[in-house]
């Protein structure tokens, strides 16, 4: 029988979720650099 209280794989599932949030905050605020400063700004090289 399979214990669903697993706390090792409940750990990794949060630790992908907050991986993946953060993520797309990077993304985003990359994204943001990009549209405001353009590809050879100083700000994009030092992200």
């Amino acid at each position: 029988m399979m214990n669903t209280n697993n706390t090792y794989f409940d750990n990794l599932y949060r630790l992908g979720c907050e991986y993946e949030a953060a993520r797309a905050e990077r993304q985003t605020r990359k994204q943001q650099i990009i549209d405001t400063r353009d590809w050879d700004s100083a700000e994009l090289k030092a992200w």
